[in-house]
């Protein structure tokens, strides 16, 4: 299994009224680092032949980042079947934890039916 690191500076827009980070951005960073993940295999998300869709979440906040934050989000695959996979993910300021998420998403076509997930990124598994 190889943890995929992506590197994310908080902006202003990334907050709330309170100058934390909105509880939704950090739905944006996890994103983010599945794409980049995923882009190392060498799959591209403009490759319209298959997409991932998110079928399930469980997202549990231990922390809040605040506006200029350096955060590291961490993703490693998990589990792949047939059409799905499961990664996990951390959101982390220096060795803070602030946010895990593991995410289930679904391999689909452009008539959204599944597919087999591409043989490139379960080799990153």
């Amino acid at each position: 299994m190889t943890t995929f690191t992506l590197p994310v500076r908080v902006y202003y827009e990334d907050t709330d009224g309170a100058g934390h980070v909105y509880h939704a951005n950090y739905l944006k960073f996890a994103e983010r680092a599945r794409i980049e993940h995923f882009r190392t295999s060498g799959w591209q998300p403009s490759n319209l032949d298959s997409v991932f869709a998110v079928v399930a979440m469980n997202i549990e906040f231990k922390g809040s980042a605040l506006m200029d934050d350096s955060l590291t989000v961490s993703s490693s695959i998990v589990r792949v079947g047939n059409s799905s996979l499961d990664v996990a993910q951390t959101i982390k300021r220096a060795d803070e934890l602030l946010c895990e998420l593991k995410v289930t998403l679904v391999c689909i076509n452009s008539s959204k039916k599944p597919v087999p997930v591409p043989a490139a990124i379960k080799a990153l598994a």
